[in-house]
Parts: structure tokens; C-alpha cells; sequence
């Protein structure tokens, strides 16, 4: 018989960063990561740390993240939003989210769950698209191989398909007033039409041109 053994559920989320104050502590290849995936979401960053990798201080250099170069103080932690502890101290980043929590903050230890109160699922993006794999932080290679397996699954043609389907959406809505027959052509055309069908380099308007045709059909009665 297996034992389990878990912490509080974790609800799964996306967040918003962007103009919030996210803060760094640490200046190593661990923090460079983490540095990396919230620029992409357009998060105000600051990293507390001595010394940085080269990447941390080329984009300091470029205006992109405040670095301070300074060992860091708890009283740091009172002013940010999201905070990850990526010392190579275990102690410190330890203390580091208890003092956080104290404050009500989001914190990360990528080494330590349980001092820890959120988690950064591993992560598949096919452009607005995005596969959140999370294993509740009790085995992140787990997730990672769960990640590579869908992979081949949800190729580069999602990227096209979701475009597709959100123009289908928007031009549905203008075109079709009643809400009820909106749902049932729209589940019709993720039913019926599929990743695949996608046309390499089809430009704007002959994609409208071919969405107003399948809104017609439907609304007609008629099959794709």
C-alpha cells in the first residue's frame, strides 16, 4: 500500500504580473530563470543579491530589472508582491519565506515545498495556449516528462487552430445575436474542425472569408 503524504491542495491559477513588484533574492543560475519567466510576463523585478550571472546583468544593464547589490535584509520582502528565494543559503531562503508569510506574501523556495506557499507548474505554450503540468511539488521530473509527452500531442498548429478559433468567436458574436445558437455552432466548429485543418500562411481576409462561410452554413442548418 502506497502512503501519501500531502500539504494543503494547491489551486491552480494564471496570474497577471505585469506591473507588479516581483522580487528576486539570489543572483545565481536559479534566479536567472526565474528572473527570465517573469519578464515575460512583464513583472517590475528587483534582485537582491551581491553579485549576479552575466544575463542578470545585462538586463539590468538594458533597464529591464533593478538589481541591488546588497546582502539582503528581511524588511526587504514588505514592499513586493511575489517573492522567490534563490540563495544558496537554505537557511536564509527558509527564513526568507517565514518572514514573507508573515507579511501575507507569495513566496517560492524551489528546493523546499513545504516553506514554500505556491509552486510554478511546468509549463507548454503553443502561442496564447498555455498546458499547466503540476504533480502538487511532489515530483517535478514527473511533470516535466508529462510536459515532453504532450509535446508531440499540441504541436505548432495549435498556435494557428486557437487563432482561428478566436477570430471564429469574435465574428460569431457580431454575426449571431442569440447566445444559445452561438454555443451550438461554436461547439460544432471544435468539434468538426481540427488543428490540422489549418492552412499554412492563410492571411487575414481569407480567414475571415472562410469563417463567415462556416458561420453561414451552421446558421443555416447545414453540415461542414
Amino acid at each position: 500500500m502506497v502512503r501519501r503524504f500531502f500539504l494543503s491542495k494547491l489551486y491552480p491559477i494564471f496570474l497577471n504580473l505585469k506591473a507588479k513588484a516581483c522580487l528576486i533574492v539570489g543572483g545565481g543560475k536559479v534566479a536567472t530563470r526565474k528572473v527570465k519567466s517573469l519578464l515575460e510576463s512583464e513583472a517590475n523585478i528587483t534582485v537582491i543579491s551581491p553579485e549576479v550571472t552575466d544575463q542578470l546583468l545585462n538586463w539590468y544593464n538594458k533597464n529591464l530589472i533593478i538589481w541591488k547589490s546588497k546582502q539582503f535584509d528581511l524588511d526587504d520582502v514588505k514592499k513586493y508582491n511575489l517573492i522567490y528565494a534563490c540563495t544558496n543559503d537554505d537557511d536564509l531562503n527558509k527564513e526568507i519565506a517565514k518572514f514573507a508569510k508573515r507579511y501575507d506574501k507569495f513566496v517560492n523556495i524551489a528546493t523546499s515545498l513545504e516553506d514554500s506557499n505556491f509552486i510554478v507548474p511546468s509549463k507548454l505554450e503553443r502561442g496564447d495556449l498555455s498546458l499547466a503540468i503540476s504533480t502538487q511539488g511532489k515530483c517535478p521530473v514527473l511533470a516535466k516528462k508529462v510536459r515532453k509527452d504532450l509535446e508531440a500531442q499540441f504541436d505548432n498548429q495549435w498556435d494557428k487552430y486557437l487563432y482561428f478559433i478566436t477570430n471564429f468567436r469574435s465574428r460569431l458574436k457580431n454575426q449571431i445575436s442569440c447566445v444559445n445558437k452561438r454555443k451550438r455552432i461554436l461547439n460544432e466548429v471544435v468539434r468538426k474542425v481540427s488543428p490540422d485543418d489549418m492552412i499554412e500562411d492563410l492571411d487575414r481576409h481569407d480567414l475571415e472569408v472562410w469563417v463567415d462561410d462556416i458561420i453561414k452554413k451552421l446558421s443555416e442548418g447545414k453540415k461542414l
